[in-house]
């Protein structure tokens, strides 16, 4: 484990549903703590053609970079 005192953190809050399923990512920072929860369902298990759209627009949240990672400074 690495500690680090934070002095800042951007609370990001992101969710999608649709016909598919959901995800949502949180990142707040409660009393000097980093808190990051991440959730992802489907509602199907294998995604027609029809909906690859929206199954893509989940997982693109899903997958971005910028809500994979903390970047701490010691």
């Amino acid at each position: 484990h690495v500690f680090a005192k934070i002095f800042f953190c951007i609370n990001i809050n992101k969710s999608i549903k649709n016909s598919v399923g959901s995800v949502n990512i949180s990142i707040v920072n409660e009393n000097g703590k980093i808190v990051i929860k991440r959730s992802i369902a489907l509602n199907m298990d294998i995604i027609p053609a029809g909906k690859y759209k929206e199954f893509y627009e989940i997982m693109r949240l899903w997958n971005n970079p910028a809500y994979r990672k903390v970047v701490a400074k010691k």
